[in-house]
């Protein structure tokens, strides 16, 4: 609801917006829910477990982003959609060499991904 009041004599306008109550679907956040996700989301991923944490504390921020925004207005109630693949690893979860300038995380068990840093532009400032 939006009420436009006519212009004063400083030539701005006054606009008034009474605010409303939406539903807005919102995210379980219960331990219980999280540990049953987790349990699930476990059974069948060949991954090291610290990625399917990461997906779903990535998933959550994204919705909680996601709704802040549609109660602000800026967003539309449609399903979320990410545009392109990523994924995060916490800095704990790294091995950094130092010597041998390369960064090494856990994919699988027994699996790792190395990479190297050995000449880029940014070299000093890690």
């Amino acid at each position: 609801m939006e009420i436009r009041v006519p212009e004063d004599k400083g030539g701005e306008k006054l606009r008034v917006t009474a605010p409303y109550k939406v539903k807005v679907p919102e995210p379980p956040r219960s331990s219980v829910f999280k540990k049953k996700l987790r349990d699930e989301l476990l059974g069948n991923c060949p991954y090291a477990k610290h990625w399917v944490d990461a997906v779903i504390k990535t998933a959550y921020s994204v919705m909680e982003s996601w709704r802040k925004r549609y109660l602000r207005g800026r967003a539309r109630k449609a399903k979320l959609r990410i545009k392109k693949r990523f994924a995060t690893c916490k800095i704990t979860l790294m091995r950094v060499n130092y010597e041998r300038k390369t960064i090494r995380t856990t994919i699988k068990p027994e699996e790792y991904l190395e990479v190297s840093w050995a000449g880029k532009w940014f070299t000093k400032r890690v």
